[in-house]
């Protein structure tokens, strides 16, 4: 059977599912790397994407990605694979839930565990972390708030 034939067989519910999510997975990590390859040095204040490739392998690594979506696609097409319809609100509160959670581990209580942290440092850096913890849960209120989202 080549990728776009119907299989011999129906798929239930659970297979449909399992297969949505796994073509879904490689299909965002493929657009993950296309936005990558298109974009040039990116940087913020504690990181930097540095640009190592060089032409000819950008561009054999583009058509790859153009391929995988291309299959991603004929399976769809031959399992009728559910699409999955996610509201940009949902992502952005999803992700300030994990800062949040992120900020709350990194006190400087969690710091004791990686050496010990004096008394005064502990008093100016907590209350920092707190604040950008609260900012967090102030932007996931205002996105739920907004859209109706629970």
């Amino acid at each position: 059977m080549s990728i776009g034939e119907r299989p011999a067989f129906v798929l239930n519910e659970g297979h449909k599912r399992i297969l949505s999510i796994t073509f879904r997975m490689v299909e965002q990590g493929m657009q993950w790397i296309q936005e990558l390859l298109l974009k040039k040095d990116m940087e913020g204040n504690l990181y930097s994407v540095v640009d190592d490739l060089d032409c000819e392998v950008r561009d054999e690594l583009l058509s790859f990605t153009r391929r995988v979506m291309e299959a991603v696609d004929e399976f769809k097409q031959a399992f009728l694979l559910n699409d999955e319809v996610v509201e940009k609100s949902r992502l952005i509160a999803g992700r300030l839930t994990h800062l949040w959670t992120i900020l709350l581990q990194t006190t400087s209580q969690h710091l004791r565990g990686y050496g010990e942290v004096p008394h005064s440092f502990a008093e100016g850096f907590d209350p920092r972390i707190e604040m950008l913890a609260q900012w967090m849960l102030e932007m996931e209120t205002l996105v739920r708030r907004r859209t109706g989202l629970k």
